[in-house]
């Protein structure tokens, strides 16, 4: 039964001890499974799905050869990257009992929160906002933010230091188009990572980016330079003129033209 669960994993393909431990562990040669994985975990950086294979295969192997506390500490790992893992209904018992467990001690995974303000113009820079919420063990270390334009072809990385759990930090990308008279749609995902550069956990991804927008606001027509130099001519001949017309001298007496035909 075990064996049938596992002939799956040997498509596996990944390099150095985390594909042999796992082929090992497929031909059932489980010493050899534990040997290689525990030797894995020296190794990496792993993406996300790798890291949780690790995990998976050697609570497996551990489980097999009767190693409840060893594997009981490799599923929680396990959990924590993939709180909703499950396994394969036909592993033995002996491996599923010791999962369950695992699950049932298992706490709250590690979580990011990503922010950023909401009534951001086309010319703003772009300040986001990480903050770690929960942290079991400190596994969080730092993040990755991937931003792009959106319909650009990739993404542009950059890697931020986190801070303590409840505080935040903030990476301010460039505008996407700062010249654009339309609105602009940025895209991004964050991935979490452990002191080691293995993935952790993520906002969003590549496939579902989180979008932020930018709209184009145009100056209103009294903010541009032209509109208050013609008000300044304007204005100062409007007060020209009537400082002429206040300092002016009325004449005291008014000429009479006399008909001299009358």
């Amino acid at each position: 039964m075990l064996f049938a669960a596992l002939t799956g994993l040997a498509t596996f393909a990944a390099g150095g001890n985390l594909a042999s431990g796992v082929e090992a562990l497929a031909a059932f040669r489980i010493e050899e499974a534990v040997s290689r994985l525990s030797r894995a975990l020296e190794e990496g950086p792993y993406g996300h799905a790798d890291h949780v294979r690790l995990y998976e295969s050697l609570g497996i192997a551990q489980a097999s050869l009767g190693d409840e506390p060893a594997a009981l500490a490799a599923f929680t790992k396990l959990l924590i990257l993939s709180p909703g893992h499950a396994l394969s209904y036909t592993l033995s018992p002996k491996v599923t009992f010791v999962f369950e467990r695992a699950r049932g001690a298992a706490g709250p995974p590690p979580t990011l929160e990503l922010g950023w303000p909401y009534d951001l113009r086309v010319e703003d820079a772009v300040p986001l906002t990480l903050e770690v919420v929960i942290n079991p063990g400190n596994v969080l270390a730092r993040a990755v933010v991937y931003a792009r334009r959106q319909g650009d072809p990739a993404y542009v990385p950059r890697e931020v230091s986190l801070a303590p759990v409840g505080r935040h930090v903030t990476a301010v990308l460039p505008s996407p188009e700062p010249g654009a008279e339309r609105d602009v749609n940025a895209e991004v995902y964050v991935v979490g990572l452990d002191a080691r550069g293995n993935e952790i956990t993520s906002v969003g991804s590549a496939a579902t980016p989180r979008e932020v927008h930018l709209a184009y606001r145009p100056d209103p027509w009294y903010s541009h330079w032209w509109v208050w130099a013609v008000g300044a001519v304007v204005v100062g001949g409007a007060a020209v003129g009537a400082t002429m017309a206040a300092t002016a001298r009325v004449p005291d007496r008014v000429p009479t033209l006399i008909d001299p035909g009358r």
